[in-house]
C-alpha cells in the first residue's frame, strides 16, 4: 500500500491507497482493478477517489480562512 502526506490550502492531509484485502466496498472495487485512494485529515477520513471521481464523507470543511469572512 502506498501513502502520501501533503498540504492543501494550509491543511495537512494524507492519501492512502486502498488495501484490496479488507472487507469494505472500496476494497472490493480495488480488488476489481479500480484505483482507489482514501484521504484523511488528522485521523478522520474525509474523502475517497475512485478512478478519478471524488466522493466526500459527511460535511467536509477545509476552508477555514477567517480573513475571508465578511
Amino acid at each position: 500500500m502506498r501513502e502520501v502526506d501533503f498540504r492543501f490550502e494550509g491543511h495537512e492531509l494524507r492519501g492512502l491507497e486502498q488495501n484490496p484485502q479488507t472487507s469494505s466496498r472500496w476494497a472490493r472495487l480495488a480488488s476489481e482493478g479500480k484505483q482507489v485512494m482514501q484521504f484523511l485529515s488528522g485521523r478522520r477520513y474525509i474523502a475517497v477517489v475512485v478512478d478519478g471521481k471524488v466522493q466526500f464523507y459527511g460535511a467536509v470543511e477545509l476552508d477555514h480562512h477567517p480573513e475571508r469572512q465578511a
